[in-house]
């Protein structure tokens, strides 16, 4: 994961400060996002991550200065820790949002790295936050089709192109919530890794939501003077959630629930346990697994997955601490989350760890993880109490 470096830190007056310095918002639209700054649906501290141009520079070079910052030194990290050198990976997937250079990320990154040419390269894009579950599911199908192989995933959201420059309300919160974020992680089938190994993949599930609300809640718009933004329909976003979460769980439930849900149900007269299950059948997540990811949009989304999926409070902690520390650092944002628990509480060998990410399009994705040894005291800087 991306560390913010201290000169890169910025308390939530400073950013609305440079918000105002750096570029032409109306009075509204500033005490719009001085109301969500400082209002409880955020849910961001005083220390996250945010461009530093100055002057402010919202052009190409800078949004490739960012991306050069954060992408080589999340694959170097990933690489050292993981004990692989460039020239081992097989297969390099990318995802980025808000900026697409060309050449691409990935080959970006097999440049400065130096990785084969016969290296599989593949760059998305625009799948919002829902790419950190994405990746993965590919890199899991690729890794089926050949034996011996390493897949490095590389995740980036670009804040200086991402930034939003309409004064139109619905497009304020993202320049409230979007953080400087950054992540990498490496998949292996390899023999010799396993006993490395921090998790095993299960399995992966996502949905798309083709209504037109669903599509819409999450979109870069123009507005009439030709400023573009980041629109988030707030209502429409957090239906969108609920029902792509519900959609997701629902299909991955028998694939993840334990065998005494599975027993439960499957003791059901088979006519009633069918209807249950079409009519969103809810499993109980929350004794499924012994850590919960959610995707940290805002403190007001994670606290409606909580009511939605009937969750204890305190499995939202690594989520709200992490929106707290970093903001809404995007599709990385389960990294981050994950990467809080090895640092503080720990995860032991044979731990479930449900990874579930949302977004723009409107998809859901849901990763099912199991932990392969004990993992405590993690160093990952980015949570270092002085990092």
């Amino acid at each position: 994961m991306f560390s913010r470096r201290h000169s890169l830190r910025k308390s939530r007056e400073e950013t609305l400060d440079l918000f105002m310095k750096g570029w032409n918002f109306s009075d509204e639209a500033l005490s719009i996002m001085r109301r969500g700054f400082f209002g409880d649906e955020a849910g961001i501290g005083d220390a996250t991550g945010m461009i530093d141009n100055q002057p402010f520079d919202l052009g190409l070079n800078a949004a490739l200065a960012e991306m050069e910052m954060i992408i080589y030194t999340v694959t170097e990290d990933a690489l050292k820790a993981a004990q692989v050198k460039p020239s081992e990976v097989d297969i390099l997937i990318t995802a980025a949002d808000t900026y697409v250079p060309v050449p691409s990320m990935s080959a970006m990154i097999a440049n400065r790295f130096k990785m084969r040419s016969d290296v599989r390269t593949y760059s998305l894009a625009g799948h919002s936050c829902t790419s950190g579950i994405i990746v993965v599911e590919l890199a899991q199908q690729l890794l089926k089709a050949a034996k011996g192989k390493v897949a490095l995933l590389v995740l980036h959201t670009n804040c200086t192109a991402g930034f939003s420059r309409s004064n139109l309300k619905p497009c304020c919160a993202s320049n409230v919530l979007f953080r400087l974020n950054g992540a990498a992680l490496v998949l292996s089938n390899r023999s010799k890794d396993k006993q490395r190994a921090k998790y095993e993949l299960m399995c992966t599930e996502r949905v798309l939501l083709t209504s037109d609300a669903a599509h819409n809640s999450i979109k870069i718009r123009e507005d009439g003077e030709g400023q573009t933004g980041v629109f988030l329909a707030r209502e429409d976003l957090l239906a969108a959630a609920g029902e792509s979460i519900k959609a997701t769980l629902t299909k991955i439930a028998p694939r993840i629930l334990p065998l005494a849900e599975l027993a439960r149900l499957q003791s059901t007269p088979w006519a009633q346990a069918k209807a249950a299950w079409y009519k969103g059948y809810k499993p109980d997540i929350g004794k499924a697994f012994d850590h919960i990811l959610i995707h940290t949009g805002a403190a007001t989304v994670i606290s409606t997955v909580v009511r939605g999926l009937r969750l204890d409070p305190l499995a939202a902690v690594p989520s709200s601490e992490t929106l707290h520390r970093f903001g809404n650092t995007m599709l990385c944002s389960t990294y981050y989350i994950l990467a809080n628990i090895e640092s503080q509480n720990g995860v032991q060998k044979g731990d479930r760890i449900l990874q579930l990410s949302f977004g723009a399009g409107f998809k859901c994705g849901a990763g099912f993880w199991r932990a392969l040894r004990d993992v405590k005291d993690a160093k990952h800087s980015a949570w270092d109490p002085y990092g």
